[in-house]
């Protein structure tokens, strides 16, 4: 293991700068300047050689040019050649960053320059660069005979890089002899030659490299190469070594086309040593039935966004696997499920489906939006990983293609009615079932309108038509037959609000407002016989009979606060006096809490006397349960959250769950709750992260499953922070897996660390 954790911190020294700058975008600033631009000095005493165009200032003499400031205890400066001499306790700062050593000279015309006993502080990394002579051979080169970098600070930092002969050019490499890493005074690691690059922008090379151990693949290395391909456009490439599994290789595609249009393509594959063709085997996965015979693995994610002018886009989502078990296997590292998951949500804001779902969705999908209306059209494909291996029939329904029309409620010309419209046609597909088109209208008119300010009523009838044409049924060869429905639907809504301002704080004009919005609502749907319709297992395919009256009621708590102090008594008369406009002030809303209580009354099912379905009157229940939904934000720093289920024939809670999170400027954390599903599931679940003081956080995570009275996730850490590095230790205990992590933080350098006997963690946030 010491073998892996040398070889991280050496790739981490040859590859870790990645794709940022490390020194030399700040420092080429510190010693350009334009010569045609004014200095400002100040010193004790300045004299001025007219014959030799000469400047002498002694006496804590400042100079400043440009944003920059320099300090010294005497400055010559040739205004004729635009050289600049600086002698005792020389500083330059330019932002955060400061160069600071003995003497510096500098030629602004060539760029150029030196100083002897440097320090380079580079304040956005918080980040020291030592030399005994550090010069600037041109405008973008430099060197310095022996020099040392570290985040810590000077003296007797807690870990720095040595070395002699630093050679490096901005948007170029950097070369280091005789390099060595130091813990303190106990040299790590050496190296007789070190070579980095040294880049402003974006570079091409490697990336820190992931070490790890687990029982299912023994050692694990994960070492990127990072590749620009243009200012648009950038790539990844994986290479992935386990040694009980093999080598896994993969890349991740990026490009940026404009605001609104961009993609990204991941591919992973791996030729694994070790099939799960027995359950019994340690590297087999239980979550279900299914074996995973293939050696032959593979993961392909890619989604794409395209605009292609106002209100209209292109939206492409892939996602194809190989075996059930392969999202799960590989859920966290570079390439894993978790990180990619997140990139997604981020960058596209569409997240993946499960990674214990066994059927992958691809989309592509065409979107025209209007200012009421909108087009869809595209193609779905959902590619079952278990029926694709194992079932001998395949009736997964593919969606080639699927087109939809939606208008939302708007007014119906001149009269008081409103519409509404929802449309579909699709051509479904099955590799051994089904085949056909279906198309589907569903409008709908409304009538809106409002008793004065006592409540609005709005009733509506709904028209749905749905055709069948299809090419081949399920079971069946018989071709082009059609089959059609027709069905009618009524609804009406009845509402009111109440609601009552209170005055919370009048000197700061806070307020709070109470409302109360109770609703009655019916829906009919009559009874049809669709027995004999084909089946795509949507929606659309079986509109089952309704007749249903739900009640509800919800209150909302709105504070009012103003951002910004209230005026006080004499500054409103003086700008009354002055006639001049009132002082404004921003209006902030929060919503403070929401609790909404509902429910169903099934008038169908109170009416229901057909003995196959209830054996006596008294199993029937047309009253659901009574759904208790709760969101509430008290303070910023308070939230809960809670939804239920209570039977009332029963008097019991049928389910229920329950979250709380809590946070303090500090930066402690925690979050915990509660699921409980009535003779099913029961679990309680905390994270709590607790910031001890500036060098200790203990953060830890806890699930059980009281149900089945077993522990689902056990973690606990403490992280230390020091003023250059930090580290995390960590142990995890999963069914099946105990986790063992160390991580090492060396601040601006990179992090490497180990995960030591099971399965890789992702570390705490």
């Amino acid at each position: 293991m010491k073998f892996f954790l040398w070889w991280a911190i050496a790739a981490a020294l040859l590859s870790g700068y990645g794709h940022e700058a490390w020194a030399a975008d700040t420092a080429g600033d510190l010693f350009r300047m334009d010569p045609k631009s004014a200095w400002r000095i100040d010193a004790g005493a300045i004299t001025y050689d007219k014959q030799a165009d000469l400047y002498l200032a002694v006496g804590k003499v400042t100079i400043t040019k440009e944003g920059k400031r320099i300090v010294a205890d005497s400055i010559w400066f040739d205004q004729k050649n635009q050289r600049l001499f600086a002698d005792g306790n020389v500083t330059m700062t330019a932002g955060p960053d400061v160069l600071s050593g003995d003497h510096m000279e500098m030629d602004m015309a060539a760029e150029t320059g030196t100083i002897s006993n440097g320090t380079v502080f580079l304040g956005d990394r918080h980040f020291y660069i030592i030399g005994d002579t550090i010069q600037k051979t041109g405008p973008d080169t430099y060197t310095a005979d022996r020099v040392s970098f570290s985040s810590c600070e000077p003296g007797n930092p807690d870990w720095q890089i040595t070395g002699q002969d630093l050679r490096l050019t901005v948007e170029g490499y950097g070369s280091l002899r005789h390099a060595a890493l130091w813990a303190r005074s106990m040299p790590v690691l050496y190296t007789p030659y070190l070579f980095f690059p040294v880049k402003i922008k974006r570079q091409t090379g490697f990336l820190v490299p992931r070490v790890s151990y687990s029982d299912r693949k023994w050692e694990e290395i994960e070492q990127p190469f990072y590749w620009v391909i243009s200012d648009s456009a950038d790539m990844t490439f994986y290479a992935h070594h386990m040694g009980r599994r093999g080598e896994k290789l993969g890349f991740e595609y990026r490009q940026v086309m404009d605001a609104t249009s961009r993609t990204t393509l991941m591919f992973d594959f791996l030729e694994d040593r070790k099939a799960n063709t027995d359950p019994g085997q340690d590297w087999a996965y239980t979550h279900d039935r299914w074996l995973r015979p293939n050696n032959d693995r593979y993961w392909l994610r890619m989604k794409h966004d395209h605009g292609l002018g106002p209100g209209l886009s292109a939206k492409l989502d892939i996602d194809l696997v190989s075996d059930q078990d392969y999202l799960l296997e590989f859920e966290s590292g570079y390439t894993g499920f978790d990180a990619a998951d997140r990139y997604f949500e981020k960058v596209f804001g569409r997240d993946l489906d499960d990674a214990d779902n066994p059927v992958r969705t691809s989309i592509f999908n065409l979107q025209k939006n209007w200012t009421q209306n909108s087009l869809n059209a595209g193609v779905r494909w959902d590619d079952d990983v278990i029926k694709r291996r194992w079932a001998d029939e395949d009736d997964t329904v593919q969606r080639l293609p699927v087109v939809s029309f939606d208008a939302n409620k708007q007014k119906l010309g001149a009269t008081p009615l409103f519409y509404e419209l929802n449309s579909e046609y699709l051509y479904g597909y099955t590799e051994d079932s089904l085949r056909g088109h279906r198309a589907d209208m569903h409008p709908r008119i409304a009538l809106p309108g409002r008793f004065k300010n006592f409540f609005s009523f709005e009733p509506s009838v709904g028209f749905r038509e749905t055709v069948w044409r299809m090419d081949r049924d399920a079971g069946a060869n018989d071709t082009d037959h059609t089959q059609s429905r027709e069905l009618f639907d009524l609804r009406a809504d009845l509402s009111s609000e109440l609601y009552r301002v209170f005055d919370v704080n009048p000197e700061t004009g806070k307020r709070a407002c109470h409302t109360i919005v109770p609703r009655l609502e019916y829906e009919y749907v009559p009874h049809k016989n669709q027995d004999d319709y084909p089946r795509f297992t949507d929606a659309a395919d079986v509109i089952e009979k309704q007749n249903t009256v739900t009640w509800s009621v919800t209150n909302l708590l709105t504070v009012k606060e103003w951002r910004g102090a209230a005026p006080s008594a004499a500054d409103a008369l003086e700008t009354a006096e002055a006639a001049s406009p009132p002082l404004v002030r921003d209006a902030l809303y929060r919503e403070v809490v929401r609790l909404k209580v509902s429910q169903s009354y099934d008038i169908n099912e109170a009416k229901e006397d057909d003995p196959a379905q209830w054996a006596s009157p008294d199993q029937r229940r047309p009253f659901s349960p009574v759904a208790v939904e709760l969101d509430a934000r008290p303070a910023t720093s308070v939230r809960l959250d809670g939804d239920g289920l209570w039977c009332p024939y029963t008097g019991e809670w049928q389910a229920y769950n329950g979250e709380v999170a809590l946070s303090d400027a500090r930066g402690d954390k925690f979050s915990g709750g509660y699921r409980y599903r009535q003779g099913v599931s029961e679990s309680v679940y905390g994270k709590a992260a607790l910031e001890v003081n500036e060098a200790f956080l203990l953060y830890g995570e806890y699930e059980r499953n009281i149900f089945s009275g077993t522990d689902i996730l056990v973690q606990t850490g403490v992280v230390y922070r020091a003023s250059c590095w930090s580290v995390d230790v960590n142990y995890t205990d999963e069914p099946g897996d105990r986790t063992y992590t160390v991580m090492i933080n060396l601040y601006g350098l990179g992090e490497f660390g180990t995960d030591i006997s099971g399965a890789d963690v992702e570390q705490y946030p």
